[in-house]
Order: structure tokens, then sequence, then C-alpha cells
């Protein structure tokens, strides 16, 4: 994958978060999304609206597919 999902912008992290799921639509183990969810409830970027600051991704949304990853690395695509 690309670091598409690294803009700054919500409607393209929305629209690349779409193209993401079309390629593959596998959704990550609930441990995986359990490790995401905690890593990013303690991560700096993280908004009161419950949104990255990075990208502007929905962070509920963000956790789930298999392909998605942190903008900083903080997590990566689950394989």
């Amino acid at each position: 994958m690309t670091d598409e999902c690294c803009k700054k912008s919500f409607w393209d992290s929305a629209k690349d978060t779409a193209k993401r799921i079309m390629e593959d639509p596998s959704v990550a183990s609930q441990q995986v999304q359990q490790e995401r969810r905690e890593i990013c409830n303690f991560c700096e970027h993280r908004t009161a609206f419950d949104t990255c600051s990075l990208c502007g991704c929905v962070i509920a949304l963000k956790i789930k597919p298999n392909n998605m990853k942190c903008p900083i690395d903080k997590w990566v695509e689950s394989k």
C-alpha cells in the first residue's frame, strides 16, 4: 500500500479509506483492532472527536480494515 492515508484533508482520507476497503475488504481481528485502539487512545494526535489530526481519519473506522496503517507508523497493516 502507498502512504496515501497520510493526507491532511478529511475528504482525501475518506476517499483513500474507501479505496483501500475496495482493494481488500478484509477486517482486522478483534485483537488487532483493540491493539490499534489502545495506541490511538494515548496518541498525541488523537482529537476530542476521535479523529487523527494527521490524516483526518475517524479512528473507530480506521482501526478496522486489515490494510490500514498509522500515518506515523505507530501501528502497521495487518497481514
